[in-house]
């Protein structure tokens, strides 16, 4: 039988010059229906066209070529894209690749950015994004692969996204998280804390931080399992040094801190309660670290080089001046019209 129900889907199974081809018909919802396609999709065969090209689903080529590509070439692919990729399946999961349109992603872009999260929250644009992004790498794989002409998310815009968090931590609030980091997060949460305000590094880049990746000859940590997958070094200031010389006292081998991502951020959520602080999170401490060296006067390229990160416009989003040193600035200029800088060698000088 050409066409047949199995469970709530219509399936096609032919032969042709002795190959065998059957898949399933997602859009079919009568057996009329599924008659009529099995019907085009022979005479597609019999014309010469590759089925699998034209009958291969979105949700088929992420499970059996994107994501095992993705484990593979991804430093952490789960945490940083599995969400969105769900996302994407969930809306094109069943829709054959070459049906992907730039007006069924504009479709998707609506829908998503529309629609609350779990926690009943508006949706930010650039979640939206990253899931465009996603798509986009799907599809731009699919192309290379040549199940697609060209990739449509190209030609579909993203949000706009004016989601840039402006948050570090004052010295005042320093003070006051460290006043109640005291008996069972002394030992726990303590260290974690002064050792991502001095190294700018990432949650997961110190969850994962292993004794050897601490280089005591050079004086810096080697960061491995970065975002970006690239391997980077963080200096060791005396902070950091006295953190870790206090966890080498207690444990030489495997990771430097033993404990859960989650157990960590519900950690660091509740002492921010308890010392009175708003709208902190974990990931605001790197951009803490950011800020006091732009502070402190270290230029763009060197903050950008210690964070990791490959564009300095995103380097730009964590080292926000302080309205202090603005003013100084722009106060400095003042010199210029009491002493005009030279307008170079006189011709007497330049003969001499």
């Amino acid at each position: 039988m050409p066409v047949r129900k199995r469970g709530n889907r219509w399936w096609y199974d032919f032969s042709v010059d002795h190959i065998r081809y059957r898949g399933s018909l997602p859009q079919a919802r009568t057996k009329r229906q599924a008659a009529d396609l099995e019907y085009r999709l022979r005479f597609s065969v019999y014309d010469g066209n590759d089925l699998s090209r034209m009958t291969t689903t979105l949700g088929e080529f992420v499970d059996e070529v994107f994501w095992p590509w993705a484990l593979v070439n991804y430093s952490t692919p789960r945490q940083t894209h599995w969400s969105h990729v769900v996302a994407v399946k969930e809306f094109f999961g069943m829709t054959r690749l070459r049906e992907i349109t730039p007006i069924k992603i504009e479709r998707f872009k609506n829908e998503r950015i529309k629609a609350p999260t779990k926690n009943g929250q508006a949706r930010k644009p650039g979640t939206v994004n990253r899931d465009l992004g996603v798509l986009s790498r799907i599809l731009s794989m699919a192309h290379d692969n040549g199940l697609l002409a060209e990739n449509p998310a190209r030609r579909v815009r993203r949000l706009r996204d004016d989601n840039e968090r402006i948050r570090f931590l004052t010295l005042d609030e320093q003070e006051r998280l460290l006043a109640v980091m005291v008996g069972r997060y002394a030992n726990s949460i303590k260290p974690i804390f002064i050792f991502a305000v001095n190294t700018g590094m990432r949650r997961g880049e110190i969850l994962n931080l292993g004794w050897s990746d601490i280089s005591w000859e050079r004086n810096v940590i080697v960061v491995r399992k970065t975002k970006s997958g690239r391997h980077r070094s963080v200096p060791i200031n005396r902070a950091v040094a006295e953190v870790l010389k206090a966890k080498l006292q207690l444990i030489s081998s495997g990771k430097v801190f033993s404990i859960s991502p989650k157990t960590l951020s519900s950690a660091f959520t509740a002492l921010t309660r308890r010392a009175g602080i708003e709208n902190l999170r974990l990931h605001d401490l790197r951009h803490t670290f950011a800020t006091r060296l732009s502070d402190a006067g270290t230029d763009p390229f060197t903050i950008a080089d210690i964070l990791g990160h490959r564009d300095l416009s995103v380097t730009k989003r964590y080292t926000h001046v302080l309205e202090s040193n603005r003013q100084r600035a722009v106060a400095a200029l003042t010199g210029y019209m009491n002493s005009p800088p030279s307008q170079g060698l006189s011709k007497q000088q330049l003969s001499q």
